[in-house]
């Protein structure tokens, strides 16, 4: 993919899951109130594209993306920040919840862990609250 950019550029541009919009509200009533460009683009959109404006990128919700978008999203990153643009959240360094709750943990920062089943982890205390890798539901106990 070679990028091209386009002349007509946006200041801030915010990469989301196209479901998952609601999260940036807060950042869009921030910068609308200073007076800056904002643009919510999709990853689907950010994918597409052919030309990219110049533009201040933020890249989210990486942990609702297939591996393979991480690694798109992590390609366009590079380009990016070659062109010498502010891209903030970079893919490449994005660690899971489960595997970030345990180094939280193993640097003494968290009280609380996680356990993965999968790989015979069971819990060492208890209450123990189950929670699906990839699915962003409410806890059981």
């Amino acid at each position: 993919m070679s990028l091209r950019w386009s002349p007509d550029a946006a200041r801030l541009i915010t990469v989301t899951t196209g479901h998952n919009k609601w999260t940036v509200r807060p950042l869009r009533r921030a910068v609308s109130s200073r007076s800056i460009h904002h643009q919510l683009w999709t990853y689907n959109q950010l994918f597409s594209k052919r030309r990219l404006p110049r533009a201040t990128y933020v890249f989210t919700d990486f942990d609702r993306l297939m591996p393979w978008h991480i690694e798109l999203a992590a390609r366009i990153y590079l380009r990016l920040k070659d062109a010498d643009l502010t891209v903030l959240n970079d893919p490449r360094q994005y660690v899971p919840r489960w595997a970030y709750l345990k180094r939280l943990h193993a640097a003494g920062i968290n009280t609380f862990t996680c356990w993965l089943p999968m790989l015979g982890e069971r819990p060492d205390r208890y209450p123990a609250f189950l929670r699906t890798v990839h699915a962003h539901r409410s806890v059981d106990s």
